[in-house]
Formats: structure tokens, sequence, C-alpha cells
């Protein structure tokens, strides 16, 4: 679950640092640091945060310099000067010698200016800095966010409590859901558009033939196209309706005796 939602990434090993030079003052020895970009060749969050910077990138420079600059400059820490800066380090110059065309070239993120216009990319990227609405008193803007970022549009979405639990992901094919007695059905991604559960997830086992329920909770529901209304007492339902509702704890079986 971490791994999908990106949760605690270590962004120190997504974009390590190389020393590439260094400078000594009598003891004292000044180490130069490169931040490196992901390899081309490199996979999981490492691969997923190259592809993300290169459509961050693109989607920067289509706006054109005056709009881009515009939106840098609504995150926080971003002022005029650092917001055109920064898009002056990627875009200004002739093409194959940018500093965006270097980037990939070079594959590291020296690229900029200076240390700050590095260090505040990345964090755009990391999605560290929040953006605020203009005269909006701190209120965040959730679209500039999500056009300029890399990470939370990466993140995948779970039902923690779902994903966590490994008593949930034990659910063989053909095997029946405890709570409603449908049927675990694999699926591709086409199928799932037109997947219905109720319809298409209840047992083909179940028979339509009648049986006598006593029904515990008011119910509306529809199962395999044919819709229950039921009240609270005795009732004749089909099989499959049946065995759905008291898994569901909402009737129980009357016995004949």
């Amino acid at each position: 679950m971490d791994y999908i939602t990106g949760k605690d990434l270590d962004f120190d090993s997504v974009f390590p640092k190389e020393a590439f030079d260094s400078t000594r003052y009598g003891a004292h020895v000044n180490v130069k640091r490169k931040v490196k970009m992901p390899d081309l060749d490199s996979g999981g969050w490492k691969i997923k945060m190259r592809e993300g910077i290169k459509k961050f990138t693109k989607e920067l420079e289509s706006m054109g310099d005056a709009e881009a600059v515009r939106r840098l400059r609504t995150f926080e820490g971003v002022g005029e000067k650092t917001a055109r800066g920064i898009y002056d380090d990627l875009f200004l110059g002739e093409r194959d010698k940018r500093g965006v065309d270097r980037m990939w070239s070079e594959n590291n993120l020296e690229v900029f200016s200076s240390n700050k216009h590095r260090d505040i990319f990345l964090d755009l990227v990391k999605g560290e800095i929040g953006a605020t609405i203009e005269g909006g008193a701190g209120e965040r803007d959730a679209e500039i966010e999500e056009i300029l970022s890399v990470k939370p549009k990466l993140e995948g979405e779970t039902d923690e409590p779902v994903t966590s639990d490994v008593k949930r992901l034990i659910r063989l094919p053909s095997s029946l859901h405890g709570k409603t007695a449908l049927v675990v059905t694999p699926l591709s991604r086409d199928d799932l558009d037109d997947f219905e559960p109720l319809r298409d997830a209840v047992p083909k086992i179940f028979s339509d033939e009648p049986v006598k329920i006593e029904v515990t909770k008011r119910t509306s529901i529809k199962l395999r196209g044919e819709a229950f209304d039921l009240k609270k007492g005795e009732i004749e339902v089909p099989e499959f309706a049946a065995i759905f509702l008291m898994c569901r704890r909402c009737a129980e079986i009357v016995s004949d005796s």
C-alpha cells in the first residue's frame, strides 16, 4: 500500500547526490555534489518520477512564459524573480542547449543557475510546497498544484483498511464473499465498465426456487435484474435472493418445522 501511494518515498534514493568536484581549504574539504535524475533503465518509483518530470516540463513549457511564471509565483516562497529564473533556466536558449534538454542528455538537475532554483524545482516535483489562490488569504489552489507537480499525480488510490488487511487478499476465483455470497469474478480491464456485481456476480448455482424467509430489516435491492422491496415479516423469495439477504443479516430462513 505504501508503494502504491508513494508514502514516505525515499527521495534521496530517487534523486541521489553524486560528488563531482572538491576544493581543499587547509584541513577543510568542500565537496560539490550534483543531483542525479533517475536512470532510464531504472524501475518502480524512479522511472515513474523520471517520466513524470518529462511530462511536467512539457506542460510548463506549453503554457508560455507569462502564464508559467504567474503560476509558479503562486507557490509558497516563490517570488517573481525566482519564478522567472526557474523558467529561464529551463527553457531559455537554443534547442538542445536549454536547461530542460541538458537535463536529459546529462541526466542530472544541475541545469539551473543556482541551487535555490534547483531545490525549488525539486520541491515542486515532490509536491512538498503548495500553491495559494491569489488574494485567497492562504487558501490552497488544488488546480495549480495538480498541474505543477509530479509525485501527487503519480500516487495511486487504495482503500487502506481493505488493502492492508491480509484476510482480504486471499479471494480465490469462484469462491464466495462471506457477507454477500457473491462470487469472486476475475475481470479484464475491458470487462470492468459493464460489470454489475449484483447482476453478474450472483452465483448461477443459486436457483430461482422459492425460499421462505423472515425479513428482519426493511430492504430494497435489485438482484439479477429483479427488484425486491421487502418489509419486515415472512415472505418467499428466490433462493439467490434469500442467500444474499441472510448473508447481509437482513433476513433469517424460516424452518418448515
